[in-house]
């Protein structure tokens, strides 16, 4: 994945952040696929050292 392709994931992150003030918003839900990185899991918790096997197109 390209640079610019992560920095397209984030800004519309940023733009949310910067105008939460402004719209009196003062919580966020976060939600994370950061699991997918790891693919179906050999073990279960799955350990940072687990080898990654992506089964999204967007790691």
């Amino acid at each position: 994945m390209t640079d610019l392709a992560r920095l397209d994931d984030v800004t519309p992150l940023v733009t949310m952040l910067r105008e939460a003030p402004r719209r009196a918003v003062s919580r966020f839900v976060y939600l994370s696929s950061g699991g997918t990185v790891y693919g179906n899991p050999q073990t279960l918790p799955i350990p940072e050292s687990h080898p990654l096997q992506p089964i999204s197109g967007w790691w």
